[in-house]
């Protein structure tokens, strides 16, 4: 059982261990890596081996993070126009409240140039009925691609 804010989450703890999925719908975990001299080595491991990789990926992501990120109103008759007063374009212009819009950018970017691709987790604001997450996304928090858990289907993919 999973207790977050004095609340069970609907989540499967096996989730947090599997690393092979024992059936078509279990979890594992994403390991995707290199096999170098008969040694499992993942990309994170390359980043702190490579001083040339980790350059490339510390200069894209700061970078990137720089960039002014900007939501567009595209049902405006007179054209697109710069939304700025909806709750998405609040979310997206502070999208965390751990970390800062230039550090949680910066991550977002330098994770994927690493992984191959970044994952955030969306919190809400309230809550349903059966105390599950619901309402409107009021802050979006930075997920690990090696510790994320993938739900498989019945077909396995």
């Amino acid at each position: 059982m999973i207790v977050s804010n004095g609340a069970t989450l609907n989540f499967a703890p096996q989730a947090l261990a599997e690393t092979v999925p024992s059936i078509a719908n279990g979890y594992f975990y994403a390991r995707d890596g290199l096999e170098l001299s008969g040694k499992f080595a993942t990309y994170a491991a390359l980043y702190r081996a490579q001083p040339i990789v980790a350059t490339l990926v510390d200069k894209i992501a700061n970078a990137a993070a720089r960039l002014t990120v900007k939501v567009w109103d595209i049902t405006n008759p007179n054209g697109k126009v710069q939304d700025k007063e909806s709750a998405y374009a609040k979310l997206i212009a502070n999208p965390c409240t751990e970390l800062s819009p230039f550090n949680f950018w910066r991550w977002t970017f330098s994770t994927y140039e690493v992984y191959g691709e970044a994952f955030w987790y969306k919190q809400r604001a309230g809550r349903d009925s059966f105390g599950l997450p619901s309402g409107p996304v009021v802050n979006l928090l930075p997920m690990h691609p090696s510790r994320t858990a993938i739900l498989r289907n019945d077909a396995g993919a």
